[in-house]
Formats: C-alpha cells, structure tokens, sequence
C-alpha cells in the first residue's frame, strides 16, 4: 500500500498492524504483472477459489439479496458477476501498464476471500463493494482515455485503491476485536458467576455452622498480623479466603475497566472507518484534474481526526496503568483489613443479615 506522508503516530501503528496481519498476501500481491492478461487469469483463479459453501458467514448473510430474483445472496453474485467479466474481457490494453491498479485489486480480492473463510462481515461487504467499484467504475476506464488524462487519471486510481485497501482493513480490524472482545466478554462473565458462587457457598458454611459468625466478626475487626497468635487454623482459612475473594473481584473488575477500553478502541476505529468511507465514495473521474489534490486533502483530514482521537487514547492508557499500580498493591498486609471488611459485609447480604 503506498504511504501517505505525514507526521504522525496513528498512520504509522495503523500501516505496521495492517503489515503483519496481511503480510503474507502483500507478498502475494506481488506478482501481479505489467500485463492485463495475465492479471485476469490470476484474479478469476482467486475469485473462484473462494469457498462460500465452508464460510464462517451465517447462511443469513450469505443469502442476504439485494435482487430477490438473484440465484444467490449479495456476496457470492457479486463474485460470479467478476468471473464472468474478467473470462470476457478482450485482450485490449494490454500494452498498458495497470500493474498498480491490479495489484490493489488483488489485495482486496484477498480480504474478500479471508472475511468470507473467517466470518468478518463488515470485512466481506466492504471488500465487496471495493471490487465492484475498482473493476467496473475505475479500471474499465483506464483503456478509452487519451494517454494525456491516463497518467494523472491512474495516479488517482492508485491513491483511491489504496485509500480503499485501508478502510477494508480497518473494518477489518474492528470486525476480528469485537469477535475478541465478545469472546473475552463471555470469559469474564464466567468468572464473575463462579466469584458469585463461592462467595453463596461461604454464606452457606456461615447459616449452617453459627459458631463460624463469631470467628468472622472478630477476622473482619483486625489482621492476622495484630492478633495471628489467638487465631485457629480454621480462622486463617477464613481469612485467606475472605482476601482472596476481594483480591479476585478486584482483578476481575480491572479486567471489565480493560475491556471498556477495548470497546472504545473499537468505537476509535469506527470512526475513522466512517471518515476513509466518505473518502472511497468519491470515485475518481478522468475530466477532474484536482482528484488527486482532493483525495490527498481527504485523506490529510481523516489522518488529522484520527490523531486526535489516538491522543485521547493516551491519556486513557495513562489512566488505566496508574489503576493497575494501585491493583498490584492489593493483598498487602497494611491493607487487608479494609479488604476483608468489604468481603465480610457481601457475605453477611448473602446471608440474609442472619450473621
């Protein structure tokens, strides 16, 4: 993907994530060629190798249709629609370097492929709609301009296609974290329901066993290290679990505070998803010599915003590691005791106050 020069911090993070996940089909990309021909034969092998009957889409997405007379949903037309044109294209314009165009549709043909094997719908629709565009509204023209308007018209392209490369992959990276932040999500919904019950099991022991209420009321008065000596063993179980509860819900509660900022993180990405939208809706024409003026000022803008938007991300991130300082000091010996107080008092509420 040709860079777009600019001093700041978010371009360059953004460029170096979307370089290691797609790596492997830059280096693919590649090989496309100088000529239109050979192109086609390497675009119509990829397209027709994408395998919509294993895909990680649901059946309602892949039978979402536009038309309802179409014999298939949305995404696979569109595929079958580029097959068929690429297999009847004429060998016209292959004296016509298009190698940059090509290799930009490549690569979105390759996200295409990933988001319908992974499930990534707003990957697949994205990368759909870059296709579409790049093959019929840009690279079809290419081949009936005057070679006086083809140069800059090209250059366009290539900073359009590449413009459209980076909103696929940022859709990219918001459909894989929010895949990630469910996931984890569910994890710590698990934990928490599992906190909740050992905590009910100890509410258990105290209804059942009285002479427990005594014990407790004087381990949520003082430390073990005030009055270790008059304790039973019994005791210092109680206490250490009463410690280890509050030192797991603290833990469990940092991670919530984490993935509130992953959530906000995603909401970052969504926002400039929607500015590079707005960029690729602006389909360059051959008769307007300032598109590639235009494109570069969008594209400053959406930069600019996101730059904003990442410094508030800083200061979020600041915030989030001094929490965690104040996280790494729980257990601490001048600390329990406030500490098992707090668990004491949601045990005796599962009690019923019965303690």
């Amino acid at each position: 993907m040709e860079s777009v020069s600019t001093s700041g911090s978010w371009f360059d993070k953004i460029k170096k994530e979307i370089s290691q996940t797609n790596g492997d089909i830059e280096m693919l990309a590649q090989d496309i060629t100088a000529r239109k021909t050979e192109n086609n034969r390497q675009l119509i092998q990829l397209l027709k190798g994408i395998d919509f009957v294993s895909s990680g889409l649901s059946s309602e997405i892949l039978n979402k249709k536009t038309n309802p007379n179409q014999w298939c949903g949305d995404l696979q037309y569109a595929v079958e629609i580029l097959i068929s044109h690429l297999e009847h294209d004429t060998p016209r314009g292959d004296d016509i370097d298009i190698s940059e165009i090509d290799r930009s549709l490549y690569l979105i043909a390759r996200m295409f492929e990933g988001a319908v094997i992974h499930g990534e719908v707003e990957t697949a629709f994205a990368a759909k709609a870059g296709l579409m565009n790049g093959f019929f509204n840009i690279r079809n023209n290419v081949f009936s301009l005057d070679d006086n308007v083809r140069d800059n018209y090209m250059q366009a392209c290539k900073k359009y296609l590449d413009s459209y490369y980076l909103y696929i992959a940022v859709k990219n990276i918001i459909d894989k974290s929010n895949e990630n932040l469910h996931r984890k999500q569910a994890n710590l919904s698990k934990e928490f329901r599992k906190l909740e019950e050992n905590k009910d099991k100890m509410a258990y022991m105290i209804t059942v066993s009285p002479e427990l209420v005594d014990q407790l009321s004087v381990i949520q008065r003082q430390s073990y290290l005030q009055s270790h000596f008059m304790w039973t063993s019994e005791m210092v179980d109680l206490y250490r679990m009463l410690v280890e509860f509050r030192i797991t819900q603290s833990g469990l509660l940092f991670k919530g505070y984490l993935l509130e900022a992953e959530e906000k993180r995603i909401y970052f990405y969504q926002e400039i998803a929607a500015k590079l939208e707005d960029i690729v809706r602006t389909v360059p024409v051959a008769e307007d010599p300032d598109i590639l003026l235009k494109l570069q000022k969008m594209m400053e803008g959406t930069i600019s915003k996101a730059e904003k938007i990442d410094n508030d991300f800083d200061v979020l991130g600041n915030m989030m590691s001094e929490f965690d300082k104040k996280l790494q000091s729980i257990g601490r010996s001048r600390q329990q005791s406030k500490m098992v107080a707090s668990t004491w008092s949601d045990i005796e509420k599962k009690t019923g106050g019965q303690s």
